[in-house]
């Protein structure tokens, strides 16, 4: 008895357009996965600059102001506009003033603290989003608010000789529009600056 085969061979042309279309689907993947961790970490580079102006712009106002009753807030409202301006603001996740050592480090206790700290001011995001230029200030010039309260402005030394270096650490969390690495990546920046020393002209 003879068998027959009703059906055909796919022919070889369309043989090969089906693997080519598979091969496609699989760069296709692994190229937007690509650019979207490139896209990411373009954005984060962008966030990292932006949070590092907002620090700088922070103690150049916190150096020039010194030991004056409204100088954290002059400060921390300077970093709020640079943090603002590129939309950096709603990231930030905490911030810290503090007095800063031979190493410019901020103090390890007080990235993680939320109470006092000795050498450290401590506000959250929330805090420093909902600060103004009225906000109440304590006796010494610290902000109310504040989670810790270990360098007021009133308490800092502008003595020629010995005047002190002031700090701020900014942490902020980058959500990543394509979870290829990771939901956020954390940005911290740090700087450092001396306090003006004030004038001793016309002293005896």
């Amino acid at each position: 008895m003879k068998l027959s085969h009703r059906g055909r061979a796919p022919e070889p042309g369309r043989r090969e357009r089906g693997a080519a279309l598979v091969e496609l689907a699989i760069v296709a993947v692994i190229l937007v996965t690509m650019l979207g961790g490139a896209f990411d970490l373009g954005m984060a580079w962008r966030g990292t600059l932006a949070v590092t102006e907002g620090a700088r712009a922070g103690v150049r106002v916190g150096s020039a102001v010194g030991v004056t009753k409204e100088a954290d807030r002059d400060l921390l409202l300077s970093v709020k506009s640079a943090l603002s301006s590129s939309d950096m603001i709603d990231k930030v996740v905490r911030i810290v003033v503090f007095r800063a050592g031979p190493n410019g480090r901020v103090p390890a206790e007080c990235k993680t603290a939320t109470t006092l700290v000795s050498g450290c001011n401590i506000l959250t995001g929330d805090d420093l989003r909902a600060l103004e230029t009225t906000s109440p200030l304590e006796d010494n010039g610290c902000i109310k608010q504040s989670r810790s309260k270990g360098f007021c402005p009133t308490t800092r030394k502008d003595v020629p000789a010995s005047a002190d270096s002031i700090g701020i650490w900014i942490r902020a969390e980058h959500p990543n529009l394509f979870p290829v690495m990771g939901r956020k990546r954390t940005i911290e920046r740090t700087a450092v600056m001396r306090i003006e020393p004030r004038s001793t002209e016309g002293t005896p």
